[in-house]
């Protein structure tokens, strides 16, 4: 039972070491004036908009959010596909099939 809490700590600390820097940077990003202020003054969406009307960084933005829906959708599709087959039909290459797909999960 106490390995399973200190598991549960390290993983919200994980977590929390990940997530900290976004909600730390984006409410100093809404700053009013030319440089980063703390505490804030005014809010401002400036540096948002400048980041979406210049051409190469909405073209970067968009490109990302394309690539990442479409990886997500094959590998969520693909992935479930190859679960349900591995599980409904029982062949002798059954248990290689589980280890490779399982394997980049093993290395964590």
């Amino acid at each position: 039972m106490r390995s399973s809490k200190m598991i549960t700590a390290i993983g919200w600390a994980i977590l929390l070491f990940i997530v900290a820097p976004v909600l730390i940077v984006i409410p100093i990003s809404l700053t009013d004036i030319g440089f980063m202020d703390f505490p804030k003054h005014g809010l401002s969406l400036q540096w948002y908009e400048k980041l979406l009307r210049r051409a190469e960084w909405s073209e970067s933005l968009w490109l990302s959010l394309r690539l990442g829906l479409t990886v997500s959708l094959l590998s969520t599709s693909l992935g479930t596909l190859i679960a349900l087959a591995l599980f409904r039909r029982r062949h002798m290459f059954s248990d290689a099939l589980s280890v490779f797909f399982l394997l980049p999960i093993d290395q964590l």
